[in-house]
């Protein structure tokens, strides 16, 4: 039996919306992939942004959501949610 609290995810108001507008096999993916960032970051397909302090991606399928982490609040904010192009990682 793993007693690791659960790492508390929100998602911004703005990838709610277009998580709702998603067909349902990529919200499924979607989902999967926030479930395990949620009980075990280290198990997700996580990675580090560069030139961001706390700054990461996770990586579902053709989609990527942007993530703020603050490891000791065990808190994760999903900023953005984007299907991967050439243009996903640059700066707005």
């Amino acid at each position: 039996m793993n007693s690791t609290p659960h790492w508390h995810v929100t998602l911004a108001r703005s990838v709610e919306r277009k998580l709702a507008r998603l067909a349902p096999k990529d919200q499924r993916l979607i989902l999967e992939a926030l479930d395990t960032l949620r009980t075990n970051p280290k198990d997700a397909d996580l990675k580090r942004l560069s030139g961001y302090l706390t700054g990461a991606r996770l990586r579902a399928g053709n989609w990527r959501l942007l993530l703020d982490m603050e490891p000791e609040q065990r808190a994760i904010f999903v900023c953005a949610l984007e299907r991967r192009t050439t243009t996903t990682y640059r700066k707005r």
